[in-house]
């Protein structure tokens, strides 16, 4: 059926790309279709961030979740079709904790280049590393695919990278994203849905919109991630809306 409709949607140029990437999570099977083209993560990026700081947090007896440094001006240089609801405050004081909040809840730039400001490269570096993915930092035009992003949410999931406390942590974080357009609106609202989204405009006007994430359906937890390309960010973000109902449907009448 996602397959049928992902073939039914680029043939009539409602996108330019679509890649779907499901996972079971009690037994591990999986599918994926066009699960190895490329596309610029853009905010996705945030996770690992959120990762590498709760790993540098447990290597330093938790004290790095409460330094604080305050925000001074904007740095973000860019265009945001989804904007976070709220802002950083210049001359305010935030603790890391608050810019970790900030940055997945509400996917706010700000609080994410500061976050990467006081982590620095090395801690990033080898999230990536230690996962088995290649850094941003390692190549000029970086780019993931469906399968690689989502083995980000396989370690939360497993907490099998940092501790069940931090994984927990950052799961209830991706669990309040502020995001419902995508996954969170394919499926009923008493569902718990863990998940970030990311989008991109190309210097082509080209348009990007990604959303990845664990839905805790009843029984059956399932990891799906889903990347577009297209020229419309409403209809890219239906297009993962309709993804997220076919598969949930699909999970629940398995039940």
């Amino acid at each position: 059926k996602v397959e049928h409709y992902v073939n039914n949607i680029m043939s009539n140029k409602k996108a330019n790309h679509v890649s779907v990437y499901y996972r079971d999570l009690n037994n591990g099977p999986w599918f994926g279709i066009n699960e190895d083209e490329g596309f610029t993560p853009s905010s996705l990026l945030k996770l690992p961030l959120l990762i590498s700081a709760l790993k540098e947090n447990e290597e330093v007896d938790n004290v790095f979740i409460n330094q604080t440094v305050q925000f001074e001006k904007k740095e973000f240089i860019g265009n945001q079709y989804f904007k976070p609801e709220i802002e950083l405050e210049p001359s305010k004081t935030y603790t890391v904790s608050e810019l970790l909040k900030r940055s997945i809840i509400y996917s706010d730039n700000e609080s994410a280049i500061l976050l990467y400001k006081i982590l620095g490269d090395t801690k990033l570096i080898e999230t990536y590393v230690n996962l088995g993915l290649i850094s941003p930092q390692s190549v000029s035009n970086f780019n993931m695919n469906v399968k690689e992003y989502s083995s980000f949410f396989r370690v939360l999931y497993n907490s099998s990278y940092i501790g069940k406390e931090s994984s927990e942590f950052a799961l209830e974080l991706l669990s309040e994203s502020k995001f419902e357009n995508g996954i969170r609106s394919g499926v009923p609202k008493d569902i718990i849905v863990s998940h970030k989204f990311g989008e991109q405009i190309n210097k082509d006007s080209v348009l990007q919109l990604h959303d990845c994430g664990i839905v805790y359906a009843t029984k059956k937890p399932y990891i799906l991630c889903v990347m577009t390309r297209g020229d419309n960010f409403n209809e890219l973000a239906d297009i993962i809306k309709n993804i997220s109902k076919i598969i949930y449907n699909g999970v629940v009448s398995e039940n």
